[in-house]
């Protein structure tokens, strides 16, 4: 069964276009993500004035406690699900989490360190001026911007951007597989 454990304690936040107020929410999947999870939500929070959903798949090494140490910021939640489920399912569960509670504006970001958080404010800044997707791309001027991947992790990746580019024709796009993205309300409502 699905559980939801928040934070207790108040939120300052900007009000959304509802009304309401409301911060950007970050949809972190986890499973067995323990030894970066601390350093993902530490620079979430202090880059940005944003809440935390982390989504964690049962995780069996204490992923659960590092983030529940992190429920007296009062903006940081947990979503577990019973098994390893999948990251596009957890996803599209703490998308529809943040949707049944008012958030206006979505962030994908992964759990294993790479995507950094610092880039949080350029996402919201695009957002700010009515973009209702903006993706983080890995791959820009001919440079890659990951640390800590192998060889081998890269090539797949590199592969997997130009074969979908040629596929679906696309241009302009540096980095089509990118995990490090943020929506609107009113894009994920028209998915």
């Amino acid at each position: 069964m699905t559980e939801i454990r928040r934070s207790q304690g108040p939120c300052l936040h900007p009000v959304s276009a509802s009304g309401k107020r409301v911060p950007p929410l970050v949809v972190v999947p986890t499973h067995n993500e323990r030894a970066g999870i601390e350093t993902v939500l530490r620079g979430i929070l202090e880059s940005a004035s944003c809440d935390v959903l982390v989504v964690d798949d049962n995780s069996q090494d204490g992923t659960r406690d590092v983030v529940q140490s992190f429920f007296d910021t009062g903006r940081v939640y947990l979503l577990e699900r019973p098994a390893k489920l999948g990251l596009g399912t957890a996803y599209i569960g703490g998308f529809g989490w943040g949707l049944e509670r008012g958030y206006e504006l979505f962030f994908e970001m992964d759990a294993d360190g790479s995507h950094d958080p610092r880039s949080l404010a350029g996402f919201l800044k695009q957002a700010k001026e009515g973009s209702d997707i903006v993706v983080g791309s890995r791959y820009r001027n001919r440079t890659v911007s990951v640390v800590g991947w192998e060889l081998r992790r890269l090539m797949l990746s590199k592969a997997a951007n130009r074969y979908a580019v040629a596929l679906l024709g696309l241009r302009g796009l540096t980095d089509v597989t990118s995990g490090y993205r943020c929506y609107s309300r009113r894009a994920l409502e028209a998915i």
